[in-house]
């Protein structure tokens, strides 16, 4: 199942939006669409609605349509936008990109076929690009893309096997990832959201159903949503503590929250698995991080899962 898109259609002139909403009328089955008169409007909308793409007149009194994008944008980092304009100033077009990241310009009027198609074209998703699967097919990490509704959007064959509800993840009828425990399902679908949404990375460790260990996941934004990179330490066990201690530089004690980080995917439980204060394991983290030039906790379990690993 297919979630509809949700289109946002503005334009100060009545007889104008009248015809967008006449023109667009045979896409109602496909696209949830809601049209305006007025910027402000528009913009309060936004703020209580998840749009994905606004489609707008570029010059509208009290509030132009720039403007408004910018600060839809602001609160939808990865709204998306079409702008109808009459004008061919260059400096405004410029203004357009640089403030707003307007996508598209289409010349006023356009044809109903001409916008539906760009329309299509501005919400086509950047994962489901045939090169970008065929770049995540070679990894050896499995890895899940998901839109930032959760949406199963691609996985790899080391991420398909992870798909099992004998484990930690699944995809339901709707075809979004989720966990079989709903507070976990919502803690994952949380998650997800907040990293397509803000660019910024997570981590996530869920416990399997079997009770056999956890599944980790390093969640980070890639595209319309987010990229999740699934380890699992009863599959693929991390290096042991004093393989990762030669192999990254670290010290003893570094090496041995290094794993129990890789293991659990959580700070408070590898700080647990160490015998040391949360505060403790945050001090060994910050020096992991400089050693191992990564950036963050998603970044160090990525590393920590393409370690070679031997029998110890």
């Amino acid at each position: 199942m297919v979630r509809r898109r949700h289109i946002l259609c503005v334009d100060d002139d009545p007889v104008l939006l009248a015809a967008l909403r006449h023109g667009l009328a045979s896409q109602s089955e496909v696209w949830d669409i809601r049209f305006s008169q007025d910027p402000r409007q528009a913009l309060d909308w936004s703020r209580d609605a998840s749009f994905d793409l606004v489609v707008a007149d570029i010059g509208m009194p009290g509030m132009d349509g720039i403007t408004m994008i910018e600060a839809m944008r602001a609160v939808s980092p990865r709204l998306r936008s079409i702008v109808l304009s009459g004008t061919d100033r260059f400096d405004v077009l410029v203004d357009a990109v640089n403030r707003a990241g307007i996508l598209r310009f289409l010349r006023k009027p356009c044809s109903a076929e001409t916008l539906i198609g760009a329309i299509q074209a501005s919400l086509e998703p950047l994962l489901a690009s045939a090169s970008m699967h065929a770049v995540f097919e070679r990894l050896p990490q499995a890895a899940l893309l998901v839109d930032a509704d959760s949406c199963l959007v691609f996985a790899n064959q080391a991420g398909a096997d992870y798909l099992d509800p004998a484990a930690a993840l699944l995809v339901d009828a709707q075809g979004r990832l989720t966990a079989c425990d709903r507070a976990q399902a919502a803690a994952l679908h949380q998650a997800i959201r907040a990293v397509a949404l803000s660019g910024r990375d997570d981590v996530l460790a869920l416990p399997r159903v079997d009770g056999k260990g956890v599944v980790a996941l390093a969640l980070t934004a890639w595209g319309d949503g987010a990229v999740l990179y699934v380890q699992d330490a009863r599959n693929r066990p991390a290096p042991a503590p004093g393989h990762l201690a030669k192999l990254l530089g670290l010290t003893p004690s570094e090496g041995r929250l290094a794993h129990a980080l890789a293991t659990t995917g959580s700070l408070e439980d590898a700080a647990g698995m160490c015998g040391i204060t949360l505060a403790t394991a945050r001090t060994y983290l910050k020096v992991i991080f400089g050693k191992t030039a990564t950036r963050g906790q998603p970044d160090l379990v990525r590393l920590l899962m393409g370690l070679p690993r031997v029998r110890s």
